[in-house]
């Protein structure tokens, strides 16, 4: 499995394993190797700091990929045609469809990417990092990417002007000395769109919690983070941070998009995808490592938030 931390280390990492990289007049392209795929990738701009990536790919084997971006960033992808699975948290979604599809990466957290062999990636992503925002003089406060996150991920967005944005990128016609300006003025405006979409929706449950609440929530994420092989109750959990059971809960999902239980177990699987990759420990020792004292509890929270279980992942 293939481990990433930004655009920019995940296409490194594709000409190391044999991708062949060439120049554009606006960037450059990716060829896969013929034993992994069919087709190209071409990317322009900066994968560190703003870039479009156009992508058709057929895939001739399994992938599973891990992303753990440590910068944040929105990102806009037209889907022309795709089958990949997502997994996050205790979702799986297939995409196979054609669409709009907006994510705003707003905190360090893993997610991992599947895809089938014989399965298409067809479709068109702006990745517009905060580096490049501040470099442009925005600087967006914390609350700002929250409330963004909040509105747009795991939703669907029906904008047909952000749509438009990549269509006018893929096919403009203006000079090449001129597309880096044109592309950054672009950037922003699908920021501007996406800021404005975000604040015009409503978010259950925001408007009822106190400032005291959202603080005590963090508080009790830091805890967890440090805490869950053995978390407290939450009942427990709730009294030490100073709040009720509920309010706790209510404030953690709204920060997180978890339920506690859910957020101990992404933290227990990511440690222990962590430990069955570095390959010296046996798998029931994994289990109880993180918390896991039944082994067939632990296959099945791998398997819900991986597609496989431990054993088949060693092989992807």
């Amino acid at each position: 499995m293939d481990r990433f931390y930004s655009t920019a280390d995940m296409l490194t990492q594709y000409t190391q394993k044999g991708w062949e990289k060439k120049r554009t007049p606006r960037g450059y392209s990716l060829c896969p190797p013929n034993d992994v795929a069919t087709g190209l990738i071409h990317v322009w701009g900066n994968p560190e700091t703003l870039y479009f990536m156009d992508s058709d790919i057929t895939f001739h084997t399994d992938l599973m990929e891990r992303y753990y971006f440590t910068e944040r960033g929105f990102q806009i992808t037209f889907v022309e045609d795709m089958t990949v699975t997502y997994y996050q948290d205790k979702a799986q979604t297939n995409y196979a469809k054609f669409g709009l599809f907006c994510y705003v990466s707003h905190r360090s957290r893993p997610w991992y990417k599947r895809f089938h062999a014989g399965t298409t990636q067809k479709g068109a992503t702006i990745g517009i990092m905060e580096s490049f925002l501040t470099s442009a003089g925005l600087t967006l406060p914390d609350e700002v990417w929250e409330r963004a996150a909040m509105a747009i991920n795991r939703r669907d967005i029906a904008l047909p002007a952000l749509t438009q944005i990549c269509h006018d990128i893929k096919y403009a016609t203006i000079t090449d000395e001129l597309f880096p300006l044109y592309f950054h003025a672009k950037a922003i405006e699908a920021v501007s769109l996406l800021l404005q979409h975000a604040f015009s929706q409503r978010i259950p449950n925001a408007a009822s919690l106190s400032l005291r609440s959202i603080n005590a929530a963090k508080e009790a994420i830091a805890f967890l983070s440090q805490s869950y092989v053995n978390p407290p109750v939450i009942e427990v959990l709730a009294r030490s941070v100073g709040i009720d059971k509920k309010t706790l809960q209510k404030a953690v999902q709204h920060l997180t998009g978890q339920t506690i239980n859910e957020y101990i177990r992404s933290l227990r699987m990511e440690k222990a995808l962590s430990l069955l990759m570095e390959g010296t420990m046996r798998i029931v020792d994994i289990a109880a490592t993180v918390g896991y004292h039944s082994k067939m509890n632990f296959y099945r929270a791998f398997h819900s938030t991986f597609g496989c279980t431990p054993k088949e992942m060693l092989k992807i």
